[in-house]
């Protein structure tokens, strides 16, 4: 049985819920930045390793050669942007070592997929229907140029050009009152900002952000596995419960519409591996706001209909090309399987972990 690293262990649920997809299949040991009393994924991964982060390139780097020498790890699966640029960018050292990196796409697409208006910019080129977007790099271009898109009539999103789990994502509107939204706020509210306000509190920095349009109806994400930009499976997931920018539930549906704008921006990119869209499904067209080239938070759904995207992504590391067709052939999706998220309490006493 292979030995394989996987990174932000503990990251829930997408770590743990990659731990889980692959337990079967290889021996896995599992990192992250915080000590090993600090994580719950020692409970599902028996060897942990507390590592630096990304950002410190070279100690982490550092780290990351020791692990896979210590336990002879032959792959490694990168679960963040941030640590699969730096493992990409460091991947000959890993290659003279016989490691490999389970990420296949090339750092232009991962560049400009990190970026909101990068992407934007390089569908609309492409002449695939986007939400109408531009970057803004100060609260001079907010005032000057918002109006482009229907304010104050119509609500307009801001958001940073490199962020994610929606973080910095706010929607400036004049319809809400600033009174009822100190005492009635709601989980979902906290995103609504006014200009003026949120002008003032930015009116000397220097910001990297998008405005976009609003965007009403169903919000999907859609997860796929690709090979050379041709898309082998496609599960569009309409979210149906929704808290701080993470998916609390969804269900799958064959929406034809979806798989066909989705199958024309993985030929444009020319995608590898597992990659997840974020979309709006609307008339006329889907409109796509972010891309995941990793795998994500809900992409668990696809256990639940036999698509193990997770080990799909190993073995397109280990070059078995046939057999993930083949995998993918064997499997009746289930259209119309929902999923739920719940929370599960884990227990960590003397560095003991358990359930009750």
């Amino acid at each position: 049985m292979k030995t394989i690293l996987i990174t932000a262990g503990g990251l829930s649920p997408v770590g743990i819920n990659t731990i889980l997809s692959l337990n079967d299949f290889y021996k896995i040991v599992c990192v992250d930045a915080k000590s090993q009393s600090e994580s719950v994924a020692p409970y599902f991964c028996k060897t942990y390793y507390e590592v630096p982060l990304a950002s410190e390139e070279s100690n982490y780097i550092k780290k990351i050669l020791y692990i896979c020498e210590e336990e002879k790890v032959e792959i490694i699966l990168p679960l963040t942007i941030e640590e699969t640029t730096v493992l990409l960018a460091n991947k000959n050292i890993f290659t003279a070592k016989g490691i490999r990196i389970a990420n296949a796409n090339t750092t232009k697409n991962l560049k400009t997929c990190s970026d909101k208006w990068l992407t934007n910019d390089f569908l609309r080129k492409k002449g695939i229907s986007v939400p109408n977007a531009m970057p803004v790099s100060n609260a001079n271009d907010i005032r000057q140029n918002i109006i482009r898109f229907g304010y104050p009539k119509n609500k307009v999103v801001i958001k940073p050009r490199i962020t994610h789990g929606s973080r910095g994502f706010k929607i400036i509107t004049e319809n809400k009152d600033d009174l009822k939204l100190i005492t009635e706020l709601k989980p979902t509210d906290f995103h609504y900002v006014k200009l003026d306000h949120f002008c003032d509190i930015v009116e000397n920095q220097n910001l990297k952000a998008v405005l976009m349009d609003y965007l009403e109806g169903d919000d999907y994400s859609v997860y796929t596995f690709c090979l050379n930009g041709e898309p082998l499976v496609i599960l569009p997931m309409k979210r149906t419960g929704l808290i701080s920018g993470m998916s609390t539930g969804g269900i799958l549906v064959e929406d034809k519409r979806i798989i066909k704008y989705i199958t024309r921006v993985g030929k444009a990119f020319g995608f590898n591996g597992v990659i997840n869209f974020q979309l709006k499904n609307i008339m006329p067209s889907s409109l796509l706001y972010e891309i995941n080239t990793r795998i994500s938070a809900t992409t668990a759904i696809g256990r639940g209909t036999g698509i193990n995207f997770p080990l799909f992504e190993m073995l397109l590391a280990e070059n078995k090309i046939q057999e993930i067709k083949n995998k993918i052939a064997e499997v009746r999706i289930k259209w119309g399987l929902k999923l739920y998220r719940v929370q599960r309490e884990i227990y960590n006493y003397e560095d003991n972990y358990y359930e009750i």
